[in-house]
């Protein structure tokens, strides 16, 4: 209990502190006060990992997972935890995964002990000595990975000696379910991704007490983790952790965050009330960068104009932000996310439903038939490519009926894909 309340304390020390100075962002994720709301997800996640459970954010990208995370690891040192964030968005591979690993433990300085530099210099050693042994560095032979061969023994000996004794201490992994799209489409990737995430788990299948201190983890990305790994049927590996759902802002926090935007005067830019519930009434779905772009606009229209911005300015901030390149990585990571037969299939759903007010699943089902899907099997695609694109934001059903979710990256598709 007394945990908890340290925890309940801080976040409400931040909301404070984030209401005076929010900065107007858009791209990097957001700490300190520029982190608005979430108070009550902190407190359940935070509560979630000090029960000694593991985390999977599955949320859609640009809901602010990575943001959300990095204050997880503030309150994990507030707690004195070790607290490591790594970002594997740039590897390609397994040796990638594990440098980006030891990077991370070495950002640190502050718990790197003589012992723990040993450790960390040992896996070193043991990724160079890999390394040689497959000349082609990075780049891994075309042959399964596996973690229990004999060429990579040393190397999970010695990382092993890192995770085992990290003490009470949150790992935070972002990225990983685009890592393990790219290793999808290299030789024996399937293999090679059950490998991985079977070794991961080795990991967080140590604590041998029920008090010891050990270390949490927490996976996230930008394309759903569940996805990847229902398609390849690796659920299982998963299984461990527990599903943390992170939407949109609740209507207050939406209007808390342009509150706080409209604060600070170096924003340039007060929004009014009335204009602030008229962007939330358009975004329906008030993600945090969605309510940062359209403050953005705005002051931009309010620039240009040389007078205050009004709802009867809201159409052409929407136009703009609708335009905005930022929101290519919606169609972008399509092709990250699915094989080149999924991703066709995607997007020709999404072309449908940009146009039009919603299809139900057997409207869905017979545009895939259409589009070359045999009849045997357009029951399941159809399944599943609702089923991902669901989880990662584009769709929502409402009384049978798929649309988008967000009219903003509605008018964005339109814009880029139709008109």
């Amino acid at each position: 209990m007394y945990l908890y309340k340290i925890v309940f304390i801080f976040v409400t020390q931040n909301k404070h502190k984030a209401m005076s100075k929010t900065k107007n962002a858009l791209g990097p994720p957001v700490v300190g006060s520029d982190f608005i709301g979430r108070k009550l997800e902190l407190e359940q996640a935070f509560h979630t990992l000090l029960l000694g459970n593991h985390l999977r954010i599955p949320a859609p990208r640009r809901v602010g997972k990575t943001s959300f995370t990095k204050a997880l690891l503030a309150l994990a040192k507030k707690q004195g935890w070790k607290a490591i964030y790594v970002n594997v968005e740039q590897t390609t591979t397994e040796i990638g995964f594990v440098k980006a690993l030891l990077a991370a433990f070495e950002d640190d300085k502050s718990w790197l002990t003589k012992q723990f530099n040993g450790f960390i210099k040992g896996a070193k050693d043991a990724v160079s000595n890999l390394e040689m042994k497959f000349p082609l560095g990075d780049e891994l032979p075309e042959v399964s990975f596996k973690w229990s061969s004999p060429h990579n023994t040393d190397l999970s000996q010695k990382l092993g000696d890192i995770l085992k004794n990290l003490g009470d201490c949150l790992i935070v992994i972002d990225e990983l379910p685009w890592l393990l799209a790219r290793l999808e489409k290299q030789p024996n990737g399937n293999d090679r991704i059950a490998e991985l995430l079977h070794w991961l788990r080795s990991f967080r299948q140590t604590k041998e007490k029920a008090d010891a201190p050990f270390t949490r983890y927490i996976f996230c990305g930008s394309i759903s983790f569940e996805s990847v790994t229902e398609r390849l049927n690796l659920t299982k590996a998963i299984a461990d952790c527990d599903t943390f759902e992170l939407g949109a802002y609740p209507r207050q926090e939406a209007e808390d965050c342009l509150v706080a935007l409209s604060n600070n005067p170096d924003n340039r830019f007060v929004m009014s009330a009335e204009l602030r519930a008229a962007v939330i009434d358009y975004l329906q779905w008030p993600l945090p960068y969605f309510l940062q772009l359209l403050f953005s606009r705005l002051k931009a229209i309010q620039e240009q104009n040389g007078k205050p911005a009004t709802i009867a300015d809201l159409p052409k901030a929407i136009e703009k932000a609708s335009e905005h390149s930022n929101l290519n990585t919606w169609f972008e990571r399509l092709n990250e996310q699915y094989k080149p037969s999924d991703e066709r299939l995607a997007k020709i759903i999404l072309d449908q439903l940009c146009q039009i007010e919603g299809r139900s699943r057997n409207q869905l089902e017979r545009l895939l038939i259409k589009n070359q899907v045999p009849v045997e099997d357009a029951k399941d695609r159809t399944a599943y490519l609702i089923r991902s694109l669901s989880r990662d934001g584009y769709l929502m059903e409402t009384e049978g009926q798929y649309t988008f979710r967000s009219p903003l990256l509605k008018k964005y598709w339109y814009n880029n894909r139709i008109k």
